[in-house]
């Protein structure tokens, strides 16, 4: 009995132990409202939100970005592995640094079908663009 158990906790145990690549990407639950990514002038960061567009509901970008944005801002979907149809997946929100400054952009879950309704979910990116280290 007591070697059925250690084999079991052995077999439960060893992927943790044994994994030599990097975790699979996990994404920001729906429910935090505020995410603060640094990005580098140059370089590019990725802010990923749980989404289901199966649902009808998706992330968008609901300000409109001034002219001279320190970022540039690309979102996208990006499927669950298990491609099953209904199946949840990610929004991923690009930032590349165009030169050192701050801003707030909010995210709305949405259906953009439905006009002037209020986003189901909301999120704002606290981002702060700092120069590259020379």
């Amino acid at each position: 009995m007591k070697r059925a158990i250690l084999i079991a906790l052995a077999l439960l145990f060893s992927p943790l132990v044994s994994q030599a690549e990097p975790l699979p990407h996990i994404p920001l639950p729906m429910e935090t409202p505020v995410i603060s990514p640094r990005v580098v002038v140059g370089q590019t960061e990725e802010v990923s939100v749980c989404c289901n567009p199966a649902t009808g509901y998706n992330w968008f970008v609901i300000d409109v970005l001034p002219e001279d944005a320190p970022v540039e801002l690309t979102v996208d979907y990006v499927p669950s592995e298990e491609l099953i149809c209904g199946s949840p997946g990610y929004t991923r929100v690009l930032l590349r640094g165009l030169h050192p400054g701050k801003l707030s952009v909010r995210l709305g879950y949405l259906r953009p079908r439905e006009k002037g309704v209020p986003p189901l979910h909301t999120i704002t990116l606290e981002i702060d663009v700092v120069p590259a280290a020379e």
